[in-house]
């Protein structure tokens, strides 16, 4: 158990528990699903917590660095998303930021890679553009045409 895993994990729980305390006082049909979400997530985190403070998390030497850096790039990769999103908007962000991934880390074909990036793209157009009318084409950066 490190400092720094101990402190990432007491972060976290604080996050949902405060997720928790403001959605207990929204409205009765407002706050079901969040409850409902919340109360499971905040008992795991806890249980993580007391995980970590009994040292049930001993590594072996070097094992630490190793998933730290790995941690820190999945950080990076999830905090890219909605830059990704923002820059070029959901439609076509979104699949490109999959076929990214796919191509990086799975190490994924290049037909596998592209077959679901564009089927990700039209049913993301259809769903949120076509049928719920929404512009989910802009970014930022790029407006693409419809």
């Amino acid at each position: 158990m490190t400092r720094e895993r101990l402190g990432v994990t007491a972060g976290l729980t604080l996050l949902v528990a405060s997720m928790v305390g403001i959605a207990a006082g929204l409205g009765s049909v407002a706050r079901v699903v969040p409850l409902v979400i919340g109360i499971p997530t905040l008992g795991l985190a806890l249980a993580e917590l007391a995980r970590d403070f009994a040292g049930a998390r001993a590594s072996p030497a070097g094992e630490d660095a190793r998933s730290t850096t790995r941690e820190r790039l999945v950080i990076g990769w999830v905090v890219l998303l909605p830059v990704c999103m923002a820059a070029i908007g959901v439609v076509f962000g979104v699949p490109l930021w999959l076929a990214v991934v796919l191509r990086v880390f799975v190490r994924d074909t290049w037909r596998s890679t592209v077959t679901i990036g564009a089927v990700l793209a039209a049913v993301l157009y259809v769903v949120l553009h076509l049928l719920l009318r929404l512009d989910a084409t802009a970014g930022a950066l790029v407006s693409w045409p419809t």
